[in-house]
């Protein structure tokens, strides 16, 4: 019997794939490389196109330093990925200047600094889990190809139950 998947079905199967967490990263990386970009050019002491090459370098570099350091916090230590997360909250708070406005307009800033701080955590937490999710989906297919049988299909529990079934094996034709 074949499965049918309607509209809903396939966009449900895409937000919870390992392309839409990548595509969510890479877009909030592009957005906080622009905005490190700028926050970096007002502070430089240029005002050229040097100023503008050398802050959107050092925007990528800072942005895929982070990333590659967040995802890889477990190999660290997991207080990295707060520090981080601190460190990009400073970033926001100074790219958005939390400070000017009234009080609403400071508040909401706040939490806009706030909320992406979190998401630059959040989407990096979520990489690493959809990715080792990702790799055992992939090692336990490779188990279960290892432990069928070529001749009938019949997949077994262990390599010793595989070749005991060997000389016993029936291939349907």
């Amino acid at each position: 019997m074949k499965i049918t998947y309607n509209t809903f079905d396939k966009a449900g199967n895409f937000l919870t794939s390992f392309a839409a967490v990548f595509l969510g990263l890479i877009l909030l990386i592009g957005f906080l490389i622009f905005e490190t970009q700028t926050l970096f050019e007002r502070i430089l002491p240029m005002n050229s196109w040097k100023a503008t090459v050398a802050s959107a370098l050092i925007a990528i570099v800072y942005e895929f330093t982070i990333l590659l350091f967040t995802v890889n916090s477990n190999r660290i230590s997991k207080s990295v990925p707060i520090i981080l997360s601190a460190v990009s909250f400073i970033f926001h708070a100074w790219f958005w200047e939390i400070w000017e406005g009234g009080p609403w307009i400071c508040f909401f800033k706040t939490v806009v600094s706030i909320v992406l701080a979190y998401l630059n955590y959040a989407y990096s937490e979520l990489f690493f889990q959809v990715w080792t999710d990702r790799i055992a989906i992939q090692q336990n297919a490779v188990r279960i190809k290892e432990l069928t049988c070529e001749k009938c299909g019949r997949t077994f529990k262990s390599e010793q139950g595989l070749k005991a079934h060997g000389p016993y094996c029936k291939t349907i034709n």
